[in-house]
Formats: structure tokens, C-alpha cells, sequence
């Protein structure tokens, strides 16, 4: 029976309802029932994080609770940290800039924010500038330039890193967040 239940699912598509039979305690049907189809759910939810967070292309794990705030943080008066942290930017379909010398965070910043924007659902992608420009120009050489572009269209976040590499001679020590 168990090889016919694990077909079913397969062709179901419950895979996480196969794991999950022999863990979930047997009370009444009904809630045996509600438990497998509860597994079922957070198991497609974890598999949705994971694919997204391996679509972003992350360099780095990065987290919010490994960032460190400090002082030299220039938020705009219009922004609050928690706004920022909430990713009420993307709702809103704002653009935040992260501006400042090498070593500030900014990429450590924008990696964990898109981290979190990916498992609260949000399509992410984490460009270094050359590498877009690198994908796009392969883009226009095979004449798919129109289907890349409608790819970046659907995404919730982009994320840009060392947009401005030649600037980091500078000496400003903040970070300034517009």
C-alpha cells in the first residue's frame, strides 16, 4: 500500500504529503488529514523560498540580523529603518540607492534585503553590473534581447552591485541610503 500511496502523490504532486504520513500523529481523521495537508503547505512554501533565493543569485549569504547598524547610516527623512527593513520600498515600487566607500555595507545591505524580499515572496535578482551588461550583450547577439528584457520586467527587486566601481577612491566613510 505505501508504494501505491506514494504514486498517488507523485502524480498528485503532494511530494511533501509522502515525507510527511509516517510524522504526523494519528488522532481522528480530519485532523490527520489537516496535519498532512498543513505539512504539504510548508513544504511547498520552503521549496518557493529556495527556488527563489537560488534565482536572486546571491553572492553571499547575507541576513539583516548579521547586519550591523551603525551610526554612520544616512537614511532620507522620508524613510524609516523599519520602513526600509519591511521592504515597504518594493510595494511601492520605489528605487532605494546604497552610496558609499568600500567596507560601508552596501552589498551586505542590499544581500540581505533581497534575501528577505525573496522569502516573503518577492521575485529578486542579484546583478554585479558587468555581469547584466555581459547577459544582455549575449542577449542581443542571439537576437533574445526582447525575451531578457520581459524576464527583468517581472522582477519585484533588482539589485545592482558596484554600479559605480570607479568611484570607490572616494573618501566618504558613510553610508547614504536615497
Amino acid at each position: 500500500m505505501n508504494n501505491a500511496i506514494l504514486q498517488l502523490c507523485k502524480q498528485l504532486r503532494l511530494a511533501h504529503i509522502a515525507e510527511a504520513i509516517h510524522d504526523v500523529p494519528f488522532t481522528t481523521p480530519e485532523e490527520y488529514i489537516y496535519q498532512l495537508l498543513l505539512k504539504e503547505q510548508d513544504g511547498r512554501e520552503q521549496a518557493r523560498i529556495a527556488r527563489n533565493l537560488k534565482n536572486a543569485r546571491f553572492i553571499d549569504t547575507k541576513t539583516l540580523e548579521g547586519y550591523e547598524w551603525h551610526k554612520d547610516i544616512c537614511l532620507p527623512s522620508h524613510l524609516s529603518k523599519e520602513e526600509l527593513v519591511q521592504l515597504d520600498f518594493i510595494r511601492r515600487k520605489e528605487n532605494v540607492i546604497l552610496v558609499g566607500a568600500p567596507g560601508t555595507g552596501k552589498t551586505h545591505l542590499a544581500s540581505a534585503l533581497g534575501r528577505k524580499a525573496c522569502e516573503q515572496g518577492f521575485e529578486v535578482r542579484f546583478y554585479r553590473v558587468s555581469h547584466l551588461v555581459e547577459e544582455l550583450e549575449q542577449a542581443l547577439h542571439v537576437g533574445k534581447l526582447k525575451q531578457f528584457r520581459n524576464k527583468l520586467e517581472k522582477i519585484d527587486l533588482m539589485i545592482l552591485d558596484e554600479l559605480c566601481k570607479a568611484s570607490h577612491n572616494s573618501s566618504y566613510g558613510k553610508l547614504l541610503i536615497m
